[in-house]
Protein backbone atom coordinates (compact mmCIF):
# COMPACT_ATOMS: atom_id res chain seq x y z
CA UNK A 1 0.00 0.00 0.00
CA UNK A 2 2.53 2.16 0.67
CA UNK A 3 4.24 2.36 -2.72
CA UNK A 4 1.18 2.72 -4.34
CA UNK A 5 0.08 5.99 -2.38
CA UNK A 6 0.54 9.58 -4.17
CA UNK A 7 3.45 11.25 -3.01
CA UNK A 8 2.24 13.61 -0.29
CA UNK A 9 -0.08 11.28 1.18
CA UNK A 10 2.62 8.99 3.15
CA UNK A 11 1.05 9.78 6.71
CA UNK A 12 0.95 6.53 9.20
CA UNK A 13 -2.43 4.13 8.64
CA UNK A 14 -4.73 4.71 10.88
CA UNK A 15 -7.00 1.61 12.28
CA UNK A 16 -8.73 1.74 9.35
CA UNK A 17 -5.84 0.16 7.21
CA UNK A 18 -6.87 -2.97 8.62
CA UNK A 19 -10.48 -2.97 6.67
CA UNK A 20 -8.53 -2.26 3.86
CA UNK A 21 -6.14 -5.37 3.64
CA UNK A 22 -9.79 -7.56 4.25
CA UNK A 23 -11.34 -5.65 1.55
CA UNK A 24 -7.81 -6.59 -0.84
CA UNK A 25 -7.63 -10.06 0.48
CA UNK A 26 -11.32 -10.45 -0.63
CA UNK A 27 -10.28 -9.27 -4.00
CA UNK A 28 -7.21 -11.81 -4.23
CA UNK A 29 -9.74 -15.01 -2.91
CA UNK A 30 -11.92 -13.43 -5.43
CA UNK A 31 -9.40 -14.34 -8.53
CA UNK A 32 -8.26 -10.16 -8.43
CA UNK A 33 -4.97 -9.02 -8.86
CA UNK A 34 -4.71 -6.71 -5.45
CA UNK A 35 -1.89 -4.44 -6.59
CA UNK A 36 -3.85 -4.02 -9.89
CA UNK A 37 -7.29 -3.48 -7.75
CA UNK A 38 -5.44 -0.91 -5.15
CA UNK A 39 -4.22 1.59 -7.93
CA UNK A 40 -7.59 1.46 -9.72
CA UNK A 41 -9.13 2.66 -6.32
CA UNK A 42 -6.18 5.31 -5.49
CA UNK A 43 -6.05 6.81 -9.05
CA UNK A 44 -10.27 6.84 -9.25
CA UNK A 45 -10.12 10.44 -7.92
CA UNK A 46 -8.08 12.54 -6.01
CA UNK A 47 -7.39 12.18 -1.91
CA UNK A 48 -7.10 15.99 -1.26
CA UNK A 49 -9.12 16.43 2.23
CA UNK A 50 -9.11 12.73 3.51
CA UNK A 51 -8.54 12.72 6.85
CA UNK A 52 -7.95 8.82 6.76
CA UNK A 53 -6.64 8.02 3.29
CA UNK A 54 -6.83 3.63 4.03
CA UNK A 55 -10.91 4.61 4.85
CA UNK A 56 -11.75 6.09 1.90
CA UNK A 57 -9.36 3.86 -0.42
CA UNK A 58 -11.33 1.17 1.42
CA UNK A 59 -15.06 2.61 0.85
CA UNK A 60 -13.73 2.99 -3.02
CA UNK A 61 -12.57 -0.70 -3.44
CA UNK A 62 -16.21 -2.00 -1.48
CA UNK A 63 -18.02 0.20 -4.01
CA UNK A 64 -16.16 -1.36 -6.73
CA UNK A 65 -16.06 -4.80 -5.81
CA UNK A 66 -19.54 -5.50 -4.10
CA UNK A 67 -19.79 -8.82 -2.72
CA UNK A 68 -16.40 -10.47 -4.11
CA UNK A 69 -17.26 -14.23 -3.86
CA UNK A 70 -14.23 -16.42 -3.60
CA UNK A 71 -12.92 -18.53 -6.48
CA UNK A 72 -13.60 -22.22 -5.24
CA UNK A 73 -10.32 -23.74 -3.55
CA UNK A 74 -8.49 -25.61 -6.85
CA UNK A 75 -6.43 -28.95 -5.80
CA UNK A 76 -3.40 -29.24 -3.66
CA UNK A 77 -1.24 -30.21 -6.63
CA UNK A 78 -2.44 -27.07 -8.44
CA UNK A 79 -0.93 -24.73 -5.98
CA UNK A 80 3.00 -26.08 -5.19
CA UNK A 81 5.37 -23.88 -5.59
CA UNK A 82 7.83 -23.48 -8.08
CA UNK A 83 10.82 -24.28 -6.01
CA UNK A 84 14.55 -24.18 -7.28
CA UNK A 85 15.65 -27.24 -5.85
CA UNK A 86 14.37 -30.13 -7.46
CA UNK A 87 14.53 -32.41 -4.63
CA UNK A 88 12.26 -30.17 -2.95
CA UNK A 89 9.88 -29.45 -5.28
CA UNK A 90 9.25 -33.41 -6.03
CA UNK A 91 8.94 -33.69 -2.13
CA UNK A 92 6.32 -30.76 -2.29
CA UNK A 93 4.29 -32.40 -5.51
CA UNK A 94 4.00 -35.91 -3.48
CA UNK A 95 2.66 -34.37 -0.25
CA UNK A 96 0.42 -32.15 -2.36
CA UNK A 97 -0.80 -35.15 -4.03
CA UNK A 98 -1.28 -37.02 -0.98
CA UNK A 99 -3.55 -34.21 -0.20
CA UNK A 100 -5.79 -34.26 -2.53
CA UNK A 101 -6.34 -38.54 -2.37
CA UNK A 102 -7.13 -37.87 1.43
CA UNK A 103 -9.13 -34.56 0.32
CA UNK A 104 -11.27 -37.46 -2.18
CA UNK A 105 -10.96 -40.40 0.51
CA UNK A 106 -12.82 -38.40 2.89
CA UNK A 107 -15.27 -37.22 0.78
CA UNK A 108 -16.21 -40.59 -0.66
CA UNK A 109 -16.63 -41.74 3.38
CA UNK A 110 -18.69 -38.94 4.36
CA UNK A 111 -20.71 -40.11 1.68
CA UNK A 112 -20.71 -43.67 2.24
CA UNK A 113 -21.27 -43.10 5.39
CA UNK A 114 -23.85 -40.17 5.80
CA UNK A 115 -22.78 -38.03 8.90
CA UNK A 116 -26.64 -37.88 10.69
CA UNK A 117 -26.13 -33.81 10.99
CA UNK A 118 -24.80 -33.34 7.28
CA UNK A 119 -28.28 -35.81 6.01
CA UNK A 120 -30.63 -33.34 8.13
CA UNK A 121 -29.18 -30.24 6.96
CA UNK A 122 -29.08 -31.46 3.07
CA UNK A 123 -32.44 -32.95 3.45
CA UNK A 124 -33.84 -30.18 4.53
CA UNK A 125 -32.64 -27.75 1.98
CA UNK A 126 -33.41 -30.41 -0.90
CA UNK A 127 -36.97 -30.83 0.52
CA UNK A 128 -37.74 -26.63 -0.12
CA UNK A 129 -35.40 -27.19 -3.80
CA UNK A 130 -37.82 -30.31 -4.47
CA UNK A 131 -40.67 -28.36 -3.64
CA UNK A 132 -40.35 -25.33 -5.12
CA UNK A 133 -39.30 -27.11 -8.66
CA UNK A 134 -42.50 -29.02 -7.93
CA UNK A 135 -44.78 -26.24 -7.68
CA UNK A 136 -42.70 -25.36 -10.87
CA UNK A 137 -44.20 -27.97 -12.59
CA UNK A 138 -47.30 -27.69 -11.40
CA UNK A 139 -47.90 -23.93 -12.52
CA UNK A 140 -46.39 -24.76 -15.96
CA UNK A 141 -48.62 -27.60 -16.49
CA UNK A 142 -45.93 -30.28 -16.87
CA UNK A 143 -46.37 -34.00 -15.41
CA UNK A 144 -43.60 -34.31 -12.88
CA UNK A 145 -40.51 -36.26 -14.37
CA UNK A 146 -41.31 -35.05 -17.77
CA UNK A 147 -38.33 -33.66 -20.26
CA UNK A 148 -37.39 -30.23 -18.77
CA UNK A 149 -38.95 -30.79 -15.12
CA UNK A 150 -36.69 -29.17 -12.83
CA UNK A 151 -37.89 -32.16 -10.11
CA UNK A 152 -36.46 -35.26 -11.62
CA UNK A 153 -36.27 -37.99 -10.44
CA UNK A 154 -40.17 -37.71 -10.28
CA UNK A 155 -40.40 -40.36 -7.44
CA UNK A 156 -38.15 -37.75 -5.13
CA UNK A 157 -40.86 -35.05 -5.75
CA UNK A 158 -44.05 -36.79 -6.67
CA UNK A 159 -46.75 -35.23 -4.99
CA UNK A 160 -45.27 -32.52 -2.90
CA UNK A 161 -46.70 -29.94 -5.12
CA UNK A 162 -49.65 -29.70 -3.19
CA UNK A 163 -48.07 -30.85 0.02
CA UNK A 164 -47.42 -26.58 1.18
CA UNK A 165 -49.53 -24.15 -0.17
Amino acid sequence: MSASRPAGYHRPLGHQARWLWRTLRAAELAGLDPAQVLAAAITERDLAGSRDVAAVIDARLRHRLGAAVPLPAGPWSGQVLALTDSERRSYVAEIATLMDARKDRIGEHAADHAPPWAVTALARRAERVCLAAARRCAYRSRPEGSPGCPCRPAAACRGRAGARG
